[in-house]
C-alpha cells in the first residue's frame, strides 16, 4: 500500500460566503489578496512570542500573529503589492472590524476578529464530519499555520518572522541554552534572514544555530575570528543535504 504523502504547512478553511460578504466585495483585487494572506498568516493556535524590548514571552492567541508592513510585503512577493497598498488595506480591514491592530515599535500586533468563527469546521453545515477532520490538525508557530495532526515532530513553528523550528528543536535549544539566550539566537538568525530581503527556508534553522555557536565557541575573545551567520547557513546546507 502507498503511503500517504502529506501536504506541508497546512491549510485555512476558505467559506464560499465571501461571494455575499460586504466587506470582501468591496476590497479590490490587490486587497482581496492583502485579505487572504494575513488569514493565512494567522496563529492556528495559542503560541508564544519572545519580546525582545521587554524580555519576556508573550501569548499570541489563535487567530492573531506577530509581524509588519514590510514583512507582510515580503511575504506576498509581488510588485504590484506596495507597502502603501498593504497599510491602506490593513486600515481599512480595521475600519470594517475585520481585524483589530496594535503597533508597537518595529512590528504590530494583528488579530483576525472571526477567525474561530470562519476557521473552525463544526461550523460548516455541509460535510461536517470531513470539515471536522480538517479543523483539527496541528500548525507551524508563531506565525502558525500548519493543520496536519500527521505530520507529527516534523511540523515547523513559525519563530519571530523567518525562523522555523519543530517544537522539539525549541525545546532542545532551550534546555541547551536557556529561554533568553536561545531567544537573542533566533533574533539573530530571524533579523539575518529579514536584511536579505528574501525568506528563504534553510534546510534546518535548528542545525544553523547549533552550528554557529559551536563554530564560534572558541572565538568569543577574539570578534575577527568569529564565524558570521551566512557562512554558517552555507555549511548548514552543505551537512544537512
Amino acid at each position: 500500500m502507498q503511503k500517504k504523502e502529506f501536504i506541508e504547512d497546512g491549510f485555512i478553511l476558505l467559506s464560499r460566503k465571501i461571494f455575499n460578504s460586504k466587506t470582501f466585495s468591496s476590497l479590490n483585487a490587490i486587497q482581496k489578496l492583502i485579505t487572504i494572506y494575513l488569514i493565512l498568516m494567522a496563529n492556528h493556535k495559542d503560541n508564544e512570542w519572545w519580546n525582545s524590548y521587554h524580555k519576556k514571552f508573550i501569548i499570541i492567541k489563535r487567530g492573531s500573529f506577530i509581524t509588519s508592513i514590510e514583512s507582510i510585503r515580503t511575504k506576498i512577493k509581488d510588485r504590484l503589492v506596495t507597502t502603501k497598498k498593504i497599510r491602506t488595506c490593513v486600515e481599512l480591514l480595521k475600519s470594517m472590524q475585520f481585524l483589530t491592530i496594535e503597533t508597537a515599535s518595529g512590528y504590530s500586533h494583528i488579530t483576525i476578529e472571526k477567525y474561530e468563527q470562519y476557521q473552525n469546521g463544526d461550523n460548516y453545515k455541509a460535510n461536517k464530519r470531513a470539515s471536522r477532520g480538517q479543523a483539527e490538525g496541528k500548525p507551524r508557530a508563531t506565525n502558525n499555520n500548519g493543520n496536519n495532526e500527521n505530520n507529527g515532530k516534523n511540523v515547523k513553528d513559525i519563530y519571530m518572522e523567518a525562523v522555523y523550528l519543530t517544537k522539539d528543536e525549541y525545546k532542545k535549544l532551550k534546555e541547551k541554552f536557556g529561554n533568553e539566550v536561545t531567544q537573542e539566537k533566533i533574533e539573530e538568525l530571524n533579523n539575518y534572514i529579514k536584511s536579505k530581503g528574501k525568506e528563504k527556508v534553510y534546510s534546518s534553522h535548528y542545525h544553523t544555530i547549533l552550528n554557529w555557536d559551536r563554530k564560534n565557541k572558541g572565538s568569543r575573545d577574539s570578534p575577527k575570528k568569529m564565524m558570521g551567520i551566512d557562512e554558517v547557513l552555507k555549511i548548514t546546507e552543505k551537512e544537512v543535504n
